[in-house]
């Protein structure tokens, strides 16, 4: 007659009100970390391929040519390895920790 259930007269309050409890994860930073690291060299897996050929090239010539070119392929080596690891990083931030924020 009051539109009450038993488990409302049961639990004291309506059930409605109750908030839904959170289930916790069940996987920690480092291993959502780690995934998404992972699932990003999969998919940048063809840049790794294309730039390392174009390294090599350079190195190749560059020993062959002079150790100027060795050593600008070497420099170009480095700040292709920091871009990368910086969008890689920028990735696993995006999609690892947004979770938590929910």
């Amino acid at each position: 007659e009051f539109s009450v259930s038993i488990e409302e007269l049961l639990d004291g309050e309506r059930l409605s009100a109750k908030k839904p409890e959170k289930t916790p994860d069940p996987f920690t930073p480092k291993e959502r970390a780690d995934f998404w690291r992972q699932n990003w060299k999969r998919e940048n897996k063809s840049w790794f391929f294309f730039w390392g050929i174009i390294v090599f090239a350079v190195a190749v010539f560059g020993c062959l040519a002079n150790l100027l070119l060795f050593l600008a392929d070497f420099f170009l080596a480095l700040v292709l390895y920091l871009y990368f690891y910086n969008k890689m990083c920028i990735y696993v931030d995006n999609n690892a920790y947004k979770l938590s924020e929910d």
